[in-house]
């Protein structure tokens, strides 16, 4: 079986690189639109036009089956390229549920993209997973230009306010979740947990 991967750019590395060690029989394609990247500004329109020929592209490469690695363009596009192709398309959910799960009715900080946050994607998620209202939504200024000072106030306000006790991170590129990680360390408490999607149930 043939498997292709899309995402914005090099992010939907850390979900391809899940789905080796889960299906090491499989054979893989990865399309990176970095000629459009980033999207967290992009309008739901553009989105849903790079994810069509994404999608159109690779299934002209012989793909069986196309995962949206990327939580904007899934947000976004997932519907129309569901209706438009015959092929199985799957999207990326964000790990609230197992977030939530683990945390026990504490608070949990989802963070995302200004577009992710607006769609209905999400929110219809959280009202099937989320009835008691224990996650809060943020979206992050541009990851690249993210400084340790600006990491450290966003959590820190959102920490003193709702006593979270996990942070579910939307899949950004490989080398911003590198960052992430570093930055959490150094601005979080001990006994708070940052949860990456690629890996979660």
């Amino acid at each position: 079986m043939r498997i292709a991967f899309f995402d914005s750019g090099i992010g939907g590395l850390s979900v391809l690189e899940e789905a080796l060690s889960r299906r090491p029989e499989a054979e893989f394609l990865y399309y990176a639109d970095t000629d459009h990247v980033p999207y967290g500004q992009k309008s739901r329109a553009a989105l849903i036009d790079y994810a069509g020929s994404a999608v159109s592209f690779l299934l002209a490469a012989g793909a069986d089956a196309v995962v949206v690695a990327c939580n904007t363009a899934t947000a976004a596009a997932i519907d129309f390229l569901r209706e438009q192709f015959a092929a199985p398309i799957f999207g990326m959910e964000p790990a609230v549920k197992p977030a939530l799960a683990e945390t026990a009715g504490r608070r949990v900080l989802v963070l995302a993209t200004p577009l992710t946050l607006r769609e209905q994607k999400l929110h219809h998620l959280l009202d099937a997973v989320d009835p008691a209202h224990c996650a809060d939504l943020l979206h992050l200024p541009s990851a690249v230009n993210l400084t340790v000072l600006q990491f450290r106030i966003i959590c820190n306000r959102r920490l003193r306010r709702s006593r979270l006790r996990i942070m579910v991170q939307w899949c950004w590129a490989v080398h911003i979740l590198i960052i992430l990680r570093i930055l959490w360390q150094r601005c979080c408490r001990p006994g708070y947990n940052l949860l990456m999607v690629a890996a979660a149930p």
